[in-house]
């Protein structure tokens, strides 16, 4: 509404149908994508329609005007650097052109319309900073499934422990590896998210817990990373025969209910200390699991049990001093990722 009502009465546009267009293409990417690929989607619009428009004027209507004419709009598209979104946009917006806008008159070639894609998708734009979705939402949506996920793969492996089969953990093990999507998608959408409630006024007081939740991710990314090492050195493990330690599976089981807990907190905000209490017992049992065997795998296991549940210590928050006094039977209780970025 806004965008026609800018166009008709402050540009004087007759019919500006591409305003309210553009307006609700540029809303509905910015909902799932950055703000940036909006902006790229609204200028690859218009550049279609100016393209299409020109070649209307000059060519006419045809079969074959058509087909240049689409392919013409989507170069441009690709010209200012828009994903598939943008060319799909562009190209469906130039067979409207070619083939409903009439090829004689001044209708043929309108600077208009051009100027009406820009109105509609900067009102678009705007309307997305000033009444934005709630960025928080956006980020449980995708991270709870991906803390529900890492939780099953772990329920899982501790079954394939205890009952000895190989087979699950090699399930277990592929599930571990499905996940590392999921972990993709919640970078993109914290990231975007933070992004949004940046610019939006209405959202700066997300802004905290958003930055809360990045600086997590890259703990959430070593438990994926950590739980896919684990699950693989089980399986070698049950495969060769090893010996394996009472209490691994229990401890494994801590490593489940402590992401379980993690997602709860997530999804609605509650405590940490369940999660946190469920990693420290999770490493604890790992470390007694250690003392009863001898086995080089085995050993390995336990101790990759361990750097998961310092993972989801590091997750809620916590320090290096605050893993190390929590778990001091640890030499070093950091996750793999705390060591590679040096924290």
């Amino acid at each position: 509404m806004l965008a026609w009502a800018i166009a008709r009465f402050a540009f004087g546009r007759p019919e500006p149908i591409f305003a309210p267009l553009a307006a609700m293409s540029a809303i509905g990417v910015s909902l799932e994508r950055r703000l940036r690929p909006s902006v790229e989607m609204v200028l690859g619009v218009a550049v279609g329609i100016l393209v299409a428009d020109a070649l209307v004027a000059w060519l006419g209507r045809g079969a074959w005007q058509l087909g240049l004419v689409v392919a013409l709009a989507m170069a441009a598209a690709v010209a200012v650097r828009g994903g598939p979104i943008v060319v799909l946009q562009a190209s469906s917006t130039a067979v409207v052109i070619a083939t409903l806008v009439p090829a004689g008159g001044d209708q043929a070639f309108a600077i208009g319309r051009f100027l009406d894609a820009l109105v509609g998708g900067a009102v678009g734009l705007a309307v997305t900073v000033l009444l934005p979705a709630n960025p928080l939402r956006e980020v449980v949506r995708v991270s709870s499934p991906l803390l529900g996920g890492l939780a099953d793969t772990l329920t899982t492996l501790a079954t394939a422990l205890r009952e000895r089969d190989g087979e699950l953990a090699g399930r277990a093990f592929a599930e571990s590896h499905g996940l590392q999507v999921s972990v993709e998608q919640l970078a993109q959408t914290v990231v975007a998210s933070h992004e949004l409630a940046v610019l939006a006024p209405a959202r700066w007081s997300a802004r905290g817990t958003l930055g809360v939740l990045e600086n997590a991710l890259p703990y959430a990314d070593a438990a994926v990373r950590d739980v896919r090492v684990l699950a693989r050195q089980a399986q070698e493990a049950l495969h060769r025969g090893d010996a394996i330690p009472p209490g691994l599976d229990a401890a494994i089981d801590e490593c489940a209910v402590a992401a379980r807990a993690l997602q709860r907190a997530v999804d609605s905000g509650g405590d940490l200390a369940t999660a946190r209490a469920a990693a420290v017992r999770a490493a604890q049992a790992a470390t007694e699991a250690m003392a009863h065997t001898a086995g080089m795998l085995a050993q390995t296991v336990a101790g990759q049990i361990s750097a998961v549940a310092a993972d989801v210590l590091y997750a809620t928050g916590l320090t290096e001093q605050d893993v190390i006094h929590l778990l001091p039977d640890l030499p070093r209780p950091v996750s793999r990722r705390s060591r590679q970025v040096g924290d």
